[in-house]
């Protein structure tokens, strides 16, 4: 330190030592100093809270059930954090991640790189559904029966084109009518409308006053089980991102956008997880023309 400083800090007296002239003029200077690094030893810390930017990708059915109330629970809890929202197809979603373009997504079959982490948070059965006026068989219906049919679906590559493909696939039957369009809000009243059929995630029907009027298809083969999960950057795991993840799992459990949620979503960080399937229907359906009374009885109750 003297050698720093150019002078002596303290002078023999006897046995002791005492300051120099020079060490006591810079007292109050050293003295500032060690306050100020005692302030930066008990600041929180970049962890304690969420602060800055977060981009955050989810897609079109979690952005209009979820994402309102997540940006909500944000804004109060970090009024610091600075939400950059991406809405795109699972896909995308996955590639932005791997590209490290985005921190954290809420999707569905992930395919994502080792430095991705995967928390599940629950999943969702999909239903086929049609418009009421649109003339299909009163039994349960197969592939065969919509091979004909015009279908609204994502454009692919999408998890939903992908369901659609694969349910046809199963029965050895080619849908010649299927119409892509982007955007659920629109798919639904096309629908409505008896333009044609679709297959839409449970938590969005659910979540949608307009799904009253939808008749919901008893079909067969059954369609698989989706797990929802909060993919994230491992380089971002700790107390900020386990905050956020949580509170989309509260949201998600209220908001009835997962069937199927663990009682605590991060008992096993970083574990990937297994696909389920499942023959039980996760809403009462029914066969021809009767529509889904007791789904519209429990959204007119919340």
């Amino acid at each position: 330190m003297e050698d720093v400083l150019g002078f002596e800090l303290f002078k023999k007296v006897g046995r002791g030592s005492q300051p120099t002239m020079n060490a006591e003029a810079i007292l109050p200077q050293a003295e500032r100093l060690l306050v100020m690094a005692e302030d930066f030893t008990t600041r929180p810390k970049p962890t304690d809270a969420l602060r800055g930017s977060l981009r955050l990708g989810a897609p079109d059915c979690f952005g209009t059930i979820c994402l309102p109330d997540l940006l909500g629970e944000l804004r109060t809890r970090f009024p610091d954090l600075r939400p950059a929202i991406t809405i795109d197809r699972a896909p995308a979603l996955c590639k932005a991640l791997n590209t490290r373009e985005l921190d954290v997504a809420f999707i569905t079959e992930p395919k994502t790189g080792a430095h991705i982490r995967l928390e599940p948070l629950g999943g969702s059965h999909h239903s086929w559904v049609s418009g009421p006026g649109l003339q299909l068989p009163n039994r349960v219906i197969s592939p065969q029966d919509l091979a004909d049919t015009e279908i609204f679906v994502y454009p692919a590559p999408s998890n939903q084109m992908r369901m659609v493909l694969d349910w046809f696939a199963a029965a050895s039957v080619r849908a010649t009518a299927i119409r892509t369009c982007n955007s659920l809000s629109v798919i639904l009243p096309l629908v409505l409308a008896g333009a044609g059929v679709s297959l839409l995630p449970n938590g969005f029907l659910r979540n949608d006053r307009r799904s009253r009027n939808l008749r919901y298809l008893e079909t067969k083969p059954v369609i698989p089980y989706s797990q929802y999960v909060a993919a994230y950057q491992a380089d971002k795991a700790g107390a900020t991102m386990r905050a956020v993840i949580e509170m989309a799992w509260t949201i998600m459990c209220n908001r009835r956008f997962v069937e199927r949620a663990p009682r605590e979503p991060l008992t096993e960080p970083g574990k990937r997880p297994t696909r389920r399937s499942s023959t039980k229907p996760a809403i009462p359906r029914y066969v021809g023309t009767a529509f889904d009374v007791h789904l519209l009885t429990e959204h007119a109750e919340s």
